[in-house]
């Protein structure tokens, strides 16, 4: 058998004698003539051995993967050119560019080298590599062929269950793209551990094993997990990503709660060493859209004859605060809008009380004021913040308010690393709608790669994520159903199998149907859905499930 590094041997000596032979002293050519030249020994006859040897491509970026890791060979990105060079010269400019010292200068015929634009044009409209590469370094997933042929952020997220002795036999996450990932399944069946795992995937370096790390991150990111609940004693799972057994040390981890519940939620978080903090916003922080997202008014509230003059006035005043880009103080605000609205205090004093609950000024908030802290300051790379707000008497639709103005705070930050941002229990707070934090949700997905975030979806009913979000989806995680009434939702939506439900049905705990919009996983290419295995988790678990005990 001929091993690797003899091929690749053979294949640059095959190339210098084509460049010797095309270009004489001068010992340079131009890339497209290199792999267009029909003599023998050209690369463009040598390439086809190199399958496998330097991973998917089209011709050029194996001849660039080449030069890269010979001595005797520079590829000069600047003018596409292809040197030969003495193997001591080892020597580049910042740019990549090869010194003119180190070797002879080339002709300067325009046939034989082309100018700067003409190679820019060549490569624009010719260069069907540049597409191919782009391709596959913004697909979602990879196996590991293409974790270990590219170089950017991924992070191991399972095993491939029903694949053959020449596919990828992993599935890795690429993180260095933004993505929206969706995890359905009902309870038990994994969904939480995934939704972890891919956390993990952001916000976790683990460089071990070397010859594969679990976790590549050039830097990690920042994180924002929330969720409700009206149990008092629930957990939120993401808190363990502060503990692990593996790494040194998990990440920062702030938990946000409900300001209402705040000594008892702050004695059940600093027993596990998270920080704790109440989730108030300072009056200077919020703006008018936030301050109607608050005060639940919408228009068509205003369509309602009994409220029809009051919503009208209001969302006149918030226009003028937003034209004026100005907003009164709160005590100034309430006086303001007592003194307007006097004889409508039923409906004002609904409309009030959420926003003074959470409003650091407050007089209700003195005794927390000190404690208060802006999202700007706790978020950091590789720190984690939990907006829990369990709480017996907060509503889904008071949290879903709150949430609305958290999240669009969290998307206007701007950052030097990546955001993700989670969205666990969703079905808690999410009825499936296209308004609200849901229409929020669908906005920030769209507009994702412009803001370079990242978005996670974990609910129990797939009912609860609007059909439209299913469609942008770039991940859905499937995991165990048992309704076949939700898997025709899905299946709706998403290239599900026809036996789609029968195999979810029949999972274990940690498998799922795994569907992307587009994969480099070698034997699953042309795969809508494929079946996975979640990898164990870096961290602790908090969500195992609690059992009856002898001892």
């Amino acid at each position: 058998m001929v091993s690797v590094v003899s091929v690749e041997a053979q294949v640059v000596e095959a190339i210098v004698e084509a460049i010797d032979r095309m270009a004489g002293e001068n010992r340079c050519v131009h890339a497209t003539q290199l792999m267009q030249a029909k003599a023998p020994g050209s690369f463009a006859q040598q390439e086809p051995q190199l399958a496998g040897l330097v991973g998917p491509g089209r011709s050029l970026g194996r001849l660039k993967d080449i030069c890269n890791r010979s001595e005797r060979l520079r590829y000069d990105h600047e003018k596409s050119m292809v040197w030969v060079v003495d193997g001591s010269l080892r020597r580049k400019k910042k740019n990549g560019k090869v010194p003119e010292t180190d070797a002879v200068r080339p002709s300067t015929s325009l046939r034989d080298v082309a100018p700067e634009t003409e190679v820019d044009m060549y490569e624009t409209f010719f260069g069907e590599d540049v597409a191919s590469v782009e391709e596959r370094h913004r697909a979602p997933l990879g196996g590991e062929r293409w974790y270990e042929a590219t170089s950017g952020d991924a992070g191991y997220l399972g095993r491939l269950i029903e694949s053959v002795p020449d596919d990828d036999k992993h599935v890795f996450l690429n993180t260095s793209e933004p993505f929206c990932l969706v995890v359905t399944g009902v309870q038990g069946a994994g969904k939480s551990h995934t939704m972890m795992c891919v956390l993990e995937n952001c916000l976790l370096r683990c460089e071990l094993p070397e010859e594969r790390p679990v976790v590549r991150l050039a830097r990690e990111m920042t994180g924002l997990v929330v969720r409700y609940d009206t149990c008092e004693t629930s957990v939120c799972e993401a808190t363990a990503l502060r503990e692990s057994a593996i790494l040194p040390s998990g990440c920062k981890v702030v938990v946000l709660v409900s300001p209402s519940f705040y000594s008892q939620r702050r004695k059940f978080y600093e027993g596990m060493g998270a920080e704790v903090f109440p989730l108030l916003f300072r009056w200077a922080s919020l703006d008018a859209r936030q301050l109607k997202i608050l005060m639940r008014i919408s228009e068509s509230d205003a369509q309602q004859e009994q409220q029809q003059l009051y919503v009208s006035a209001m969302l006149d005043k918030l226009r003028g605060y937003q034209r004026r880009a100005k907003i009164p103080d709160f005590e100034g605000f309430l006086e303001e809008i007592e003194s307007e609205f006097e004889g409508r205090n039923g409906p004002l004093k609904q409309q009030i009380a959420l926003l003074e609950s959470i409003v650091a000024e407050s007089e209700i908030n003195q005794d927390l004021r000190d404690k208060q802290r802006d999202l700007s300051r706790v978020v950091e790379a590789g720190a984690l913040v939990v907006a829990d707000l369990a709480d017996p008497v907060l509503s889904a639709l008071e949290a879903n308010a709150i949430f609305r103005v958290l999240f669009s705070q969290f998307r206007a930050l701007r950052l030097p690393f990546g955001k993700v941002v989670a969205f666990d229990e969703a079905h808690k707070y999410l009825d499936g709608k296209t308004s609200g934090l849901a229409a929020d949700i669908l906005d920030a997905v769209r507009l994702m790669r412009h803001e370079g975030i990242r978005v996670l979806v974990s609910t129990q009913s797939p009912f609860a994520v609007p059909g439209e979000l299913l469609e942008l989806v770039s991940v859905a995680v499937v995991h165990r159903a048992h309704s076949n009434d939700s898997f025709e939702y899905l299946a709706a939506k998403l290239p599900m199998p026809d036996d789609g439900f029968e195999r979810a049905r029949q999972m274990r705990d940690g498998e799922a149907l795994v569907f992307a919009t587009r994969n480099h996983i070698q034997g699953f290419e042309h795969e809508a859905v494929f079946k996975v295995r979640t990898r164990p988790r870096l961290t602790l678990d908090y969500g195992a499930s609690r059992q009856n005990s002898l001892s």
